[in-house]
């Protein structure tokens, strides 16, 4: 089983997450759950949809298209009360989302201080009391998302975050460079082990937020009829993590805590859950119908300790990066269109645009990817940037991604059996983004001469002022 992530019960540090421990000891904890697509804004889009996001009208931070259903409004419809604190602006439209009480970064002390967020869940907790109506409680903490604590970028944005009232609470533990686990998917450098221990201040800052938020449920006499979920919406923001495709950038620490429903101290080990597969999962617990055309499917029969077939593999996605992370024009976009399908202990990784003739980017870090150029790991740095236009990992004997196994003979028979299976799921899921090309490469065994890169969302939408750069 896949371990290290930054949760002490998913294989981190001994200590540093003890609020999220103790909940996975209250519930069940999800070996191999995957969020979809590796960026904040689509990544929550996807959870609250149960759709990829080809299919509900975005693909990075636009809305979510007219008619597409959503967890809160029909949730709304159902009588329920709705709150969003923290990042309401990721989800979008805003207005479609029902929220009886929102909060964006600066109306909630710009997400990094705990008891804000204990103060708000009482409060909106209380207030569905008063009225008699369940509620649905969507808290997502700012952490660890840079600034990070500690970081040279903390101070800059902290002075503007004062100027709207926020603070940055000191995190319960903060660690030092001495003390930085090992990442494995970037080496032991001096920049890395210090932004690594930035980063898991952070990361305990998130774990006392998520103390007061289930302090709350306790103190308004709710933690015992409540179901609870944990989990985050992207790997850690690191090269190689956040943005991607790699089992750092969309494996998610996955807790299910429901009294009386799911056993304590209880874990799934091997079935692949992924992010389009919560919302139908929160609908069939609730006794709602599950929209049509929703892509994910309920895993309610695991949680609840049964068995549950097809759930041997899953597909995360990635589409593009912008010139400034967070923006809006999907026409200034650079395309890097990335399907990964995950089966049993391997994954295979389509780069749809790596021919060589472009860098992937922006996302990494400049600090640390010059410190690993001057440091003799610009092999690891160029293949960051250019990758290949296939790999494959064993994840379970390389978890960290380090050795791209697609070119071996050996493994040719399951390089062509999972592209027919990534195939499929492209015929299944409307993907049109890459369709035909991908028919092509299954069909030639391959990249050939005729194989037509950039057929597929660019031209057909009219995207194309990059279009230039995909021969």
């Amino acid at each position: 089983v896949y371990k290290r992530q930054t949760p002490g019960c998913f294989g981190g540090p001994d200590g540093i997450t003890p609020n999220i421990d103790k909940l996975a000891e209250q519930g069940m904890r999800f070996e191999k759950a995957h969020i979809t697509l590796a960026i904040c804004q689509a990544s929550r889009q996807v959870l609250m949809t149960g759709r990829f996001p080809h299919n509900a009208g975005y693909r990075w931070f636009e809305p979510v298209a007219d008619g597409v259903p959503i967890l809160p409004e029909i949730l709304h419809e159902q009588g329920y009360m709705n709150a969003c604190f923290g990042k309401a602006e990721h989800l979008e439209p805003r207005s479609r989302y029902q929220w009886e009480m929102s909060r964006d970064i600066e109306e909630i002390k710009f997400g990094r201080e705990p008891a804000e967020y204990g103060r708000l869940c009482r409060e909106f907790i209380k207030r569905a009391d008063t009225v008699g109506k369940p509620f649905f409680l969507m808290a997502n903490s700012h952490d660890p998302h840079r600034p990070f604590h500690g970081g040279s970028d903390e101070e800059n944005v902290l002075s503007w975050a004062k100027s709207q009232g926020g603070i940055m609470s000191t995190p319960s533990r903060v660690y030092t460079p001495d003390e930085a686990m090992e990442l494995g998917f970037l080496p032991d450098i001096p920049e890395v082990r210090k932004q690594t221990a930035q980063y898991m201040s952070s990361s305990r800052r998130a774990d006392d937020t998520v103390g007061e938020i289930l302090r709350a449920l306790e103190e308004t006499g709710h933690e015992n009829d409540t179901l609870v979920v944990f989990l985050s919406d992207n790997g850690s923001p690191f090269p190689f993590a956040k943005g991607n495709c790699y089992l750092n950038s969309t494996r998610t620490p996955f807790i299910v805590r429901w009294p009386g429903k799911v056993k304590p101290g209880t874990e799934s080990r091997e079935a692949y859950i992924n992010g389009i597969d919560f919302m139908p999962t929160i609908l069939e617990a609730l006794g709602i119908p599950i929209p049509e055309g929703t892509d994910g499917r309920s895993y309610l029969s695991l949680i609840e300790g049964k068995t549950q077939t097809d759930r041997d593999s899953l597909v995360t996605v990635f589409y593009n990066v912008y010139p400034v992370a967070g923006g809006k024009k999907p026409e200034l976009t650079t395309w890097y269109e990335i399907r990964a399908i995950h089966k049993g202990d391997y994954a295979y990784i389509y780069n749809g645009w790596a021919q060589g003739e472009r860098w992937f980017g922006p996302l990494g870090t400049p600090e640390i990817l010059n410190e690993m150029n001057e440091t003799g790991h610009d092999d690891r740095v160029e293949f960051f940037r250019k990758r290949s236009i296939e790999e494959l990992y064993d994840f379970e004997a390389d978890p960290d991604g380090l050795h791209n196994l697609a070119e071996l003979p050996v493994y040719q028979p399951l390089i062509r059996e999972m592209r027919e299976d990534l195939l499929q799921w492209m015929r299944d899921n409307k993907d049109s983004d890459l369709l035909p090309e991908y028919e092509i490469l299954v069909r030639n065994d391959g990249i050939t001469t005729d194989f037509p890169f950039g057929k597929g969302y660019l031209f057909d939408n009219g995207l194309n002022a990059h279009s230039s750069e995909r021969k």
